[in-house]
C-alpha cells in the first residue's frame, strides 16, 4: 500500500512549488509530467492485479494471432477498436508487459492534457484524479478508459456549444464506442446536456430519475427477457452497491449547487459542467440499484476533475480586491483620513475571512476525497477495481509494506 501514499505524497509535495508559488506554464508542465510519470510507472510495473488483468492478456493474444477480419467478427470478444489496437501493439512483438504499458499511456496523457488545459487547480484536479479513484480504474477498466481518453480528447467540440461541433463530436462517441460499447451513453446526453439546468428542470430531472428507480427491476426485468437475454439473471444487474457510494456524489452536487450562480458567472463552460456532473449523480443514485450502470458514470462524473477546483478558487480572493487592499493601505498612510482606515480594516476583514473560508473548503474537499480514497483501498478484499495492495514486477516494490 505504500507506493499508493508516496504517490499521492507527491502529488501534494510538488503543488506549492510548480502549482502555487509564481507558478508559470514550464512548472505546470513539470508537474504534470512527474506526477503523471510516476501513475504511469505504477500502471505499467503492476503485476496480476486489477479485476480484468489476465482478461485483457487473454484478449491481447487472441487478438494477435486472429486475421483482422476475424478481429471484426460477431463472436469477437472485444470492441472492434480495441482488438485493432491490440492487433497493431502485437505487430511489433510486444509482450503483455509492453500492450499494458502502451495501454497505460494511452489512457493517462489525455488526461493529463485535459486537466493542463482546462482545469483552474492543477494540483487539485491531479489528486482528486486519484482520491477520486478514476486512476485506479486505468489499471481495471482499460477498454472503458481509452474510450474516455477519446472523449476528453474531443471536449473541445463538446464545449463549443453549437451544431457542427456537436455533431462532430457523434464522430468522437463513435469511435470511443469501438473501445468500450457504454460510450454511447453520450448520445443522450449530449441531446440534453446544454439546456440550462433551473429549478424546474431540475425537479423534471429528479421526479423522472425517482419514477424510474423505484421500478428500475422491473425495467431491468423486461429488457433481459426480451432484448439482452444473455444477461438475465446476471448479479452485476441484479445488485446494487451501498448507500454509502452516493455520500461523495451528493456533496459534489451540494457544492455545486451552492456555487452555482458564480459558477455560471464566471465561465461560460460552467453550465455544460454543471449539467454533466448533475447527469452522473443521478445515474450514481441507480447505481445503488444496479451496479453494472457503474460503467456508465465514468464518463460524467469525470468533469468534477474540473468542476470542484473551479468552485473553489472562486472563494480564493481576486487580483481586484488584493489591488484595493493595496491601494487603501497606501491612501491610509499617505492620507491618515479616519475614513479610509475604517475601509482598510473592513477590506481587511472581508479579504481574511475569504481567505479562512477558501483554506477551509480546500481542506474540507482533500479530507473528504482522502477518506474516499482509504474506503476504496480497503473496500471487499482487494479494494476498488482490484489493484490493492499493489504488486509489481519490480521485486523490490513487493517487499515495501
Amino acid at each position: 500500500m505504500l507506493v499508493y501514499y508516496l504517490n499521492l505524497l507527491l502529488i501534494l509535495a510538488l503543488a506549492y512549488p510548480l502549482c502555487v508559488y509564481k507558478p508559470s506554464r514550464v512548472k505546470r508542465i513539470a508537474y504534470l509530467c512527474c506526477t503523471f510519470s510516476a501513475m504511469f510507472f505504477l500502471a505499467a510495473a503492476r503485476q496480476g492485479i486489477g479485476n480484468d488483468y489476465f482478461s485483457y492478456i487473454d484478449i491481447y493474444y487472441e487478438a494477435a494471432g486472429s486475421s483482422f477480419f476475424e478481429l471484426f467478427s460477431a463472436g469477437a470478444r472485444a470492441e472492434p477498436g480495441y482488438l485493432l489496437l491490440c492487433k497493431l501493439i502485437a505487430l511489433t512483438g510486444a509482450s503483455q508487459t509492453v500492450m499494458y504499458a502502451v495501454m497505460a499511456l494511452l489512457c493517462l496523457i489525455p488526461v493529463a492534457v485535459f486537466i493542463y488545459r482546462y482545469s483552474e487547480n492543477l494540483w487539485l484536479s491531479t489528486w482528486l484524479y486519484v482520491t477520486l479513484t478514476f486512476f485506479y480504474g486505468t489499471m481495471n477498466f482499460v477498454r472503458q478508459n481509452l474510450a474516455l481518453a477519446i472523449l476528453l480528447t474531443g471536449y473541445p467540440l463538446l464545449k463549443k456549444r453549437a451544431l457542427r461541433p456537436a455533431l462532430c463530436y457523434v464522430g468522437v462517441i463513435l469511435l470511443a464506442a469501438s473501445f468500450h460499447k457504454t460510450a454511447l451513453i453520450m448520445l443522450p446526453v449530449l441531446l440534453v446536456c446544454y439546456l440550462p439546468l433551473n429549478r424546474w428542470l431540475g425537479g423534471a430531472y429528479a421526479f423522472l430519475a425517482l419514477a424510474l428507480y423505484l421500478c428500475s427491476r422491473q425495467l431491468v426485468g423486461w429488457v433481459t427477457d426480451y432484448v439482452y437475454t444473455a444477461y438475465k439473471d446476471l448479479v452485476y444487474l441484479q445488485v446494487g452497491l451501498g448507500y454509502v457510494f452516493l455520500i461523495i456524489p451528493a456533496l459534489v452536487l451540494l457544492l455545486v449547487l451552492c456555487s452555482k450562480k458564480k459558477l455560471e458567472q464566471h465561465s461560460k463552460e460552467a453550465p455544460l459542467l454543471i449539467n454533466l456532473v448533475f447527469y452522473s449523480v443521478l445515474i450514481w443514485l441507480f447505481i445503488t440499484r444496479h451496479m453494472v450502470l457503474e460503467r456508465f458514470s465514468l464518463y460524467l462524473y469525470v468533469y468534477v476533475l474540473l468542476l470542484i477546483p473551479m468552485a473553489i478558487e472562486l472563494q480564493r480572493p481576486d487580483e481586484k480586491q488584493l489591488a484595493d487592499l493595496s491601494r487603501l493601505r497606501q491612501s491610509a498612510k499617505s492620507s491618515r483620513s479616519k475614513a479610509a482606515g475604517r475601509r482598510l480594516i473592513e477590506l481587511t476583514s472581508q479579504l481574511n475571512a475569504r481567505r479562512a473560508y477558501y483554506y477551509c473548503l480546500m481542506g474540507a474537499v482533500l479530507i473528504a476525497s482522502f477518506c474516499y480514497h482509504e474506503f476504496g483501498m480497503h473496500d471487499g478484499n482487494n479494494g476498488f477495481h482490484g489493484v490493492f495492495p499493489y504488486h509489481s514486477l519490480i521485486e523490490a516494490l513487493n517487499r515495501l509494506p
